[in-house]
């Protein structure tokens, strides 16, 4: 399985942040919808934040996540363009990984 959709299941913030942990350590998933669930801040700077880290550590070839649609929640359209500019860096380093 490449995708997996929980769109418009009220899950919550809590909830979504420990799915969302669960998917990007353990599972193949490359694209996450977590659209119309009412998550706000937490769920976006829990996102960045463990992204962000995955780039700099061993975790980031265990990572498969490529996109997540966070679309009508009540986070900010900044940060969720911050989450995928992550994602998108995440893949770069992957993509070109330093010699060394």
């Amino acid at each position: 399985m490449q995708r997996l959709s929980v769109q418009n299941n009220r899950i919550g913030d809590k909830l979504a942040i420990q799915l969302s942990n669960a998917v990007c350590l353990r599972t193949r998933i490359e694209d996450f919808n977590l659209a119309q669930n009412g998550l706000g801040f937490k769920t976006g700077q829990f996102l960045l934040n463990f992204i962000v880290t995955c780039c700099c550590d061993e975790n980031k070839d265990k990572i498969h996540l490529k996109r997540v649609n966070l679309g009508f929640n009540l986070m900010s359209d900044s940060l969720v363009d911050r989450i995928q500019q992550a994602l998108n860096a995440l893949g770069q380093i992957k993509a070109n990984p330093r010699d060394g």
